[in-house]
């Protein structure tokens, strides 16, 4: 009798606990209601709370995948995928100043929790000093999901995926890892199926600054001579781990960086959102990818951090209006945030990036579940060739061969390839680095059917 009486008491608790972040009524701006939405903060460790938003699917909540979203940074906030990108209430154009109903809501076919992490990160609390890297931080993570399902228990038997983008390459297969790791080693097993990473960094070796000069050529941004000497100078130009490079090798950075000056890395034939402001700064693209002297860095163009922590906010992403949004009272109250709260989209975080990324992890992962990897084709930052070069150099046997897929009739969407481990690849043809963002329907087509295992339109 004791144990019932202290189960139910235990439970009210929970359900309270739950029922305190349900929000009361859309967001500020939209008018989707047909859904329950939760706004709060799950238990990490004593002195920090990672915010969430959980969004119920408008298809069938009781019985659709669950996946949670993380954004990249290291340092940037998830609310960027749920107000930018596939969140049901987003900012549907670069030059919008207020968000609106989004049809491309991936809540329509799943459940989705987008987590804010690590600490330091957008509405998160803590107090002290924290110091993370990527091992560190994914047992934190790790323990964020738990206190997700100890909320909503009701979900821990639906399929479970993990998703995100950028730095989220880093992030995702850790958290994965660790999820294997305790299901190997409890009872209280997490029904991992999968994760989808959009243009995740994943090894330094290809990913990023050598993967933008690769592509140089090919998009037209830089001539064949300097290609020529790039590619037969034997420089690393790794990002992370390549150490000090001889001279040679600042100069050929020099000259890419100066031939693609004007180019928007995030889309290279986007223009920057700053574009959309009136009136349009005069700023040139070069302050975004030319941080500090050669003297001071490895590598020009480099410093991936530095690129999304400091600079996004100033040179990259007009985001003055999703700050403003995020940060009225309105919404703040609407989300169940302190009014004391500031959030900004991505902040300057005490992290340090591993040198080994992430790609160590798959043969850990190889055939236990699904794994995919979209990449925007138009990316400087993290481009298709690089996520292209280190599947390659995995090793694994292509098991489906490249194939179209169409967006609508007769409209390109992109490419799918499969590899053995269950290892999918997926192009989202003609945008860049964030692809549910700008190929809304695309990106909406191709990853619902990938989690929900359909088949693509194809020709």
């Amino acid at each position: 009798m004791k144990i019932l009486i202290l189960t139910l008491c235990v439970l009210s608790f929970v359900l309270a606990a739950r029922d305190a972040d349900l929000l009361g009524a859309p967001l500020p701006g939209c008018t989707n209601d047909n859904f329950r939405q939760y706004s709060g903060y799950l238990d990490v460790t004593e002195d920090k709370k990672f915010h969430y938003v959980f969004v119920e699917s408008q298809n069938d909540p009781a019985n659709d995948p669950l996946l949670f979203w993380f954004n990249g940074g290291p340092g940037c906030s998830s609310m960027i995928g749920f107000i930018q990108e596939h969140g049901p209430c987003a900012f549907l154009e670069d030059s919008d100043h207020e968000p609106q109903d989004n049809p491309y809501s991936w809540n329509n076919w799943a459940n989705i929790v987008y987590l804010e992490s690590p600490a330091g990160v957008g509405y998160n609390f803590y107090n002290g000093h924290y110091e993370y890297d990527d091992d560190n931080v994914s047992y934190e993570n790790l323990k964020a999901v738990q206190s997700f399902f100890e909320g909503f228990p009701e979900y821990s038997n639906h399929n479970l995926y993990l998703s995100g983008e950028s730095y989220g390459g880093i992030y995702i297969p850790y958290l994965a890892l660790r999820i294997d790791e305790h299901n190997a080693n409890s009872n209280d097993h997490i029904n991992l199926k999968g994760f989808l990473i959009g243009n995740g960094v994943t090894n330094w070796k290809y990913d990023c600054g050598p993967a933008f000069m690769k592509m140089g050529l090919t998009h037209g941004l830089i001539n064949i001579d300097l290609a020529n000497r790039i590619e037969n100078s034997g420089c690393d130009f790794a990002e992370q781990g390549s150490g000090k490079q001889p001279d040679e090798c600042y100069s050929l950075m020099r000259e890419f960086d100066d031939a693609v000056s004007h180019v928007y890395p995030y889309d290279i034939y986007r223009p920057p959102e700053e574009y959309y402001q009136t009136p349009a700064p005069q700023k040139s693209i070069s302050d975004l990818i030319r941080m500090e002297s050669d003297s001071q860095v490895e590598n020009v163009y480099g410093g991936f951090s530095r690129l999304v922590k400091k600079n996004m906010k100033k040179n990259s992403n007009d985001f003055s209006p999703v700050n403003k949004y995020m940060n009225a009272d309105d919404t703040k109250a609407a989300l169940n945030i302190p009014a004391n709260y500031f959030w900004e989209e991505c902040s300057n975080i005490d992290y340090e990036m591993l040198d080994e990324a992430s790609q160590w992890i798959y043969p850990k992962l190889k055939g236990k579940y699904r794994m995919l990897h979209y990449s925007g084709t138009t990316d400087g930052v993290v481009p298709t060739v690089g996520t292209e070069g280190w599947m390659k150099d995995l090793g694994w046997k292509v098991t489906t061969k490249r194939k179209a897929w169409l967006s609508e009739p007769l409209i390109l969407g992109g490419y799918t390839e499969s590899r053995e481990g269950n290892l999918d690849f997926l192009t989202i043809h003609g945008t860049g680095h964030m692809a549910p963002q700008w190929k809304r329907h695309e990106a909406y087509l191709a990853l619902s059917s990938w989690v929900l295992e359909k088949d693509l339109p194809r020709s």
